[in-house]
């Protein structure tokens, strides 16, 4: 089992090596198990490489009932255009993916089968059910399949962030082999597309949807969405099993409905209801609330991930952002120590303003920190002529980990001498324009990979490049790294690519974040995922 894929062929070398290196204490275990899953080996067979047992099957539970949770629910229409993870966690239930990125960091097959990658990561081989159906009774195709890989590819589409996630894809070098085979000839090598397809947005929806699924729900899950209006609820029924491909493999779900309530940013509602009974469980629980909702007995599900909060300026021409000393005065202006007790009551770690961090198999610890320096970011500013400069720092006003984090970062920069205007904004209106404001705070899902997360939202010109930051040296390196299976050879590169941002000042990152939520205890097998998304088929009630 060790030497194979999930179509059976060879596992690559790299993977091998890789395994190695973990017995040897040279990678983590739990970043081999997301790589080695994401070019083609089993859970089991990653596992069994480097002498892991697998968990064991949890119980089943008693089937029936409805789980109500308080989530935000936003506007849902394209997924490939979703921008939060509550997009995806209200049309994940009967909208799904080719593949999930799971609880123990492995990558498993969902609407695919199976898939494997050739040696150098430039061809993979994606292998379909051949059962599945969507719920308006057509066959799903890899016809459809294939509609979905093309339209992602679409980097003129605006918002299309799929685009960023499959760079090395082109329309042309999406391939149908057969009924059930379509072969990925990418552009350049790439060990990220597994985990790109895997991310939110990589929802696969039927070529009839129509652009909307909030008014047009065809999918292929076990749950038909019944009632959805943003920011008030959602509703989902259980499907006929029969007519869910997934219940031959992994079981009949166990919930009848799932209901999800919103009740804004506030906490205080949410936690009124959670007294009252009205709901069950959450989508997030935020550090300043963890205490409060332990001691009224709701159980915690917590867990370490490499979510985190960003600030950053937009590097327009012109604009005083495009100054990278100024940049990295503001920088010297803020204690990430601070900020991590002010915005999450020290529940995560320190970071080190290069969106990189342990939980990354590439991660290289650069040595010195970011400390926080006023004087020498007074005398930076100073030689730039920009002593007492104004700027304008936008965030959202809801109460939470974003505001606290981004006022105590503007009372630092104020410290410096800098003229810094608040602008606290709801979020109806916040993230409308989340990618264009002049300096903003913005959080980010934790993700597998290091490589994929510089893709994503630092590589020139790519849809969530929100800091508008391009710089050839470090999207040259960046495609040297996604061409490199080897975690120890990437980690050589990954240096050179963390200390390019650090040394451009490119954003501030104060901390990654411990998330949680809380559920009652008539709830069971709820948890929270690293990249807060919900999977619920396992859950029950009673």
């Amino acid at each position: 089992m060790s030497s194979r894929t999930l179509l059976g062929g060879k596992v690559p070398s790299s993977v091998l090596k890789a395994a190695k290196d973990v017995k040897n204490g040279k990678v983590s275990r739990r970043e081999f198990l997301a790589t080695a899953t994401a070019l083609g080996v089993t859970g089991a067979a990653a596992m069994s490489m480097i002498g892991v047992k697998p968990a064991a099957a949890g119980s089943h539970g008693k089937m029936g009932g409805e789980l109500r949770i308080s989530m935000q629910v936003k506007q849902m229409t394209d997924p490939r255009l979703f921008d939060w993870s509550e997009m995806g966690n209200t049309a994940r239930h009967f909208c799904e993916p080719l593949v999930r990125w799971n609880r123990d960091f492995t990558f498993s097959p969902r609407l695919l089968a199976g898939w494997e990658a050739n040696e150098d990561a430039t061809v993979y081989t994606l292998k379909l059910r051949d059962n599945v159906t969507w719920n308006n009774g057509d066959k799903c195709t890899a016809e459809h399949i294939a509609w979905n890989l093309q339209r992602w590819t679409e980097g003129d589409v605006e918002g299309n962030s799929m685009a960023a996630r499959v760079s090395s894809l082109t329309k042309e070098g999406v391939e149908i082999v057969d009924a059930t085979t379509i072969r990925l000839n990418l552009t350049k090598p790439d060990i990220t597309i597994i985990a790109g397809m895997a991310d939110y947005p990589g929802l696969i929806v039927h070529p009839d949807f129509g652009g909307d699924l909030s008014a047009n729900p065809i999918g292929t899950g076990p749950y038909n969405m019944v009632e959805f209006e943003v920011e008030v609820g959602a509703r989902y029924e259980k499907r006929d099993p029969a007519e869910w491909y997934g219940t031959a493999e992994w079981g009949e779900v166990k919930l009848d409905s799932i209901v999800y309530t919103d009740y804004g940013n506030d906490p205080a509602p949410e936690t009124a209801a959670f007294e009252s009974g009205e709901i069950d469980a959450n989508y997030e629980t935020f550090p300043a609330q963890a205490e409060l909702m332990d001691g009224l007995g709701f159980t915690r599900s917590q867990v370490a991930t490499g979510a985190t909060i960003i600030a950053r300026g937009h590097q327009s021409e012109g604009s005083i952002m495009a100054n990278k000393n100024f940049r990295k005065a503001l920088a010297l202006c803020v204690s990430n120590a601070d900020m991590l007790e002010v915005g999450q009551n020290g529940i995560g770690s320190v970071a080190e303003n290069h969106h990189v961090g342990p939980m990354h198999e590439e991660y290289v610890d650069l040595g010195e920190k970011p400390t926080q320096n006023i004087e020498a970011a007074k005398a930076l500013l100073e030689s730039e002529g920009l002593a007492g400069a104004e700027f304008t720092y936008s965030y959202l006003a809801g109460g939470d980990y974003r505001q606290s984090t981004s006022e105590a970062m503007i009372s630092q920069f104020r410290e410096a001498g800098l003229n810094v205007e608040a602008d606290g904004r709801p979020a109806s209106d916040f993230w409308s324009n989340w990618l264009n404001y002049p300096y903003s705070t913005t959080n980010w899902n934790g993700r597998p990979l290091g490589v994929q997360i510089y893709g994503l939202a630092y590589r020139g010109g790519v849809k969530w490049n929100e800091a508008n930051y391009s710089n050839a040296e470090f999207d040259a390196l960046l495609d040297e790294a996604n061409s490199l299976a080897d975690p120890a050879a990437r980690s050589v590169v990954m240096g050179k690519l963390e200390k390019i941002l650090q040394d451009d000042g490119v954003i501030i990152q104060p901390y990654w974040r411990g998330i949680l939520c809380h559920h009652s205890d008539a709830v069971h097998g709820y948890f929270k995922h690293q990249a807060n998304e919900h999977h619920l088929e396992e859950v029950s009630m009673g």
